[in-house]
């Protein structure tokens, strides 16, 4: 067989959209020699099945009678196997009747697509939400939080562990003790109480 331009191998891979892996079929003319490359042409094995590749590499494929050969190369593109980050700020530093803290998503290659709070040190259990770059997200009761980040093809952050302590929905008390009177005049004890403390207290008499 003497090969000519048509007799190049042709080089294809499923999915053609951002995944984990790619499966790629390298289709040859009808040749003593099939090979390919995945290491820039330093070593050749021979081409049987189609075969999955798990990073962006460049693939050559080789065709040869024993005598002419000839050769393709293409570039096996958006595999995504890089873990998203998230980072959480704005956490309140002082008393508030809830927390609205900022997470920041960020995704090198595929993009981000969701992003989760929640109180176990696992993913597992999320209640995934829609968003990407900087979101609010609120919450309600104190207590150590994880924060995750999603992207595109599945893959999911590290854990970002924080605490929120400056949550307080409690109202405080107040009462007041009769300490002693006279004609004249009569001396009242007011006892306030807060499980975070009192910062002002007023009062009114005759409903004023």
């Amino acid at each position: 067989v003497t090969l000519s331009a048509l007799d190049i191998p042709e080089i294809t891979f499923s999915p053609e959209e951002w995944s984990l892996e790619k499966e790629v079929t390298i289709t040859y003319p009808e040749v003593l020699i099939k090979e390919y490359s995945i290491d820039n042409e330093q070593t050749y094995v021979e081409y049987i099945n189609p075969f999955k590749v798990t990073e962006n590499i460049s693939i050559t494929a080789k065709a040869s009678d024993g005598i002419n050969v000839i050769k393709t190369s293409k570039t096996i593109s958006k595999i995504d196997r890089e873990l998203p980050t998230v980072e959480v700020s704005d956490i309140n530093t002082s008393y508030e009747t809830k927390d609205e803290i900022t997470l920041t998503l960020n995704d090198n290659l595929s993009g981000i697509t969701h992003y989760c709070v929640t109180g176990e040190s696992t993913s597992d259990n999320c209640n995934w939400i829609s968003g990407e770059g900087s979101v609010k997200y609120t919450i309600n009761t104190n207590g150590t939080y994880y924060a995750y980040s999603k992207d595109l093809v599945g893959n999911i952050s590290e854990a970002k562990e924080f605490v929120i302590d400056k949550i307080d929905t409690e109202e405080p008390t107040a009462s007041l003790e009769l300490e002693s009177k006279t004609t004249n005049s009569i001396t009242v004890k007011a006892t306030c109480t807060d499980n975070v403390g009192i910062t002002t207290y007023e009062y009114s008499y005759n409903n004023g």
